[in-house]
């Protein structure tokens, strides 16, 4: 099984204009299992989900719009977003950084 992540960084700034962040990426030899895709702080603490649903071979793509699960705009600085596959071979996964400036 294999993935591939693209980040597609939008300015979430507090300025209105494109303010979201875009992670795109495909899932390849993918039939069954649950995709999970969710932003989280540098401890690695889960802030927001971003998706989830079961997972199939294609695209995707999953938007965060710097708030937390509570609806609250997060504080500026350094997060990750985690991009999970729980399939019956294991669970797969990548993070990669995010930066959030206002």
């Amino acid at each position: 099984m294999q993935f591939f992540i693209c980040f597609q960084i939008g300015d979430i700034n507090g300025d209105g204009i494109n303010e979201d962040a875009r992670v795109s990426f495909d899932l390849f030899s993918v039939n069954g299992g649950t995709l999970r895709v969710a932003a989280l702080d540098l401890a690695g603490q889960k802030i927001a989900t971003l998706l989830e649903q079961p997972a199939i071979a294609g695209p995707y793509s999953a938007v965060w719009d710097g708030r937390n699960s509570s609806g609250e705009t997060v504080p500026p600085g350094i997060y990750l977003v985690r991009v999970e596959v729980d399939v019956d071979k294991g669970v797969f996964r990548q993070i990669g950084p995010l930066g959030v400036v206002y």
